[in-house]
């Protein structure tokens, strides 16, 4: 769910821009500020995926074992960076993959977030 999530922001964000809008610095901004804002909930479940990605990897530990779902792992944590880092303008992301595992999820008790 969570490239499913990403994928539809980013189409929707490499749609073409008018060029009546584009011509228009001000009002370009104002178009960019307010379609990531419209896109800010689709990043948010993408990001929260990812998080739960990395922590049933987590959890699993040393259940698991063989290098595909070392790949599985390590690819939930870059797209969760990735996500984190497009949609926060941030220059690089600041969160290790223990940081992205830790923070809690919506549907989480301690979070206070209800079960989507």
């Amino acid at each position: 769910l969570g490239y499913l999530h990403e994928t539809t922001a980013a189409e929707a964000r490499g749609a073409p821009i008018p060029p009546s809008i584009v011509s228009d610095a001000e009002l370009l901004a104002i178009y960019s500020q307010s379609l990531d804002q419209a896109l800010m909930p689709l990043a948010r479940r993408s990001l929260e995926a990812y998080r739960f990605c990395l922590a049933a990897f987590e959890e699993l530990g040393g259940t698991i074992e063989g290098p595909q779902w070392t790949t599985w792992s390590e690819w939930c944590e870059d797209r969760g960076e990735e996500v984190y880092r497009v949609y926060s303008h941030a220059p690089e992301p600041t969160e290790s993959r223990e940081d992205l595992a830790a923070q809690p999820r919506s549907g989480d008790a301690s979070s206070g977030g209800a079960q989507q």
